[in-house]
């Protein structure tokens, strides 16, 4: 949820990916013969994906950035930082293990507290389709039904069910045709 402190911050968004240390949880969680850490909303190998690794700078894992990140949005060292709870989709035990592995990077990183919670499929639904959203921080497993880069970017146009508006990136993915 982009429009509630403190994920309204992009500075506090950017230190959260950035705590995230994809290659460890790959390698020790989720396994390479299974995965592959990713840095963009299409995965490597995907029509228009980030095959140059270009987005690696920005939201591959640096502890240091991410905390200065959150020092500049008003949370040095975490203090003053709110518990956090992070809400999945009814995802099965490797899903969950992931969002534990990926909470817990983020935390140990930023000094700060997430709790894990699995909802059932109608309670997190319920919560982010309310307006406004009670799903703040949350994780979803998605598998892609087609291989277009609008299976994935157009969930995340501003007339969708998330909480986050972007007008440039609407323009973005209209003009490419992706609807």
């Amino acid at each position: 949820d982009t429009y509630t402190a403190p994920f309204n911050d992009q500075k506090v968004r950017l230190a959260f990916a950035k705590a995230i240390d994809r290659e460890s949880i790959v390698k020790n969680v989720v396994g390479s013969q299974f995965g592959i850490a990713a840095y963009s909303f299409l995965a490597p190998g995907f029509p228009a994906s980030d095959s140059d690794g270009s987005l690696k700078s920005i939201q591959g894992y640096d502890c240091d950035a991410a905390k200065t990140l959150l020092s500049d949005a008003g949370y040095p060292d975490g203090k003053g930082f709110p518990d956090q709870e992070l809400k999945l989709r009814n995802e099965n035990d490797a899903h969950k293990a992931w969002a534990v592995a990926a909470a817990g990077s983020i935390s140990q990183c930023l000094n700060v507290k997430i709790t894990v919670n699995n909802l059932e499929f109608k309670t997190y639904m319920d919560g982010l389709l309310a307006r406004p959203t009670t799903v703040q921080f949350a994780m979803i497993s998605y598998g892609m039904y087609y291989r277009d880069p609008s299976n994935m970017l157009g969930v995340w146009l501003s007339s969708g069910r998330h909480s986050w508006t972007n007008a440039e990136f609407d323009k973005l993915v209209n003009d490419a045709g992706v609807k």
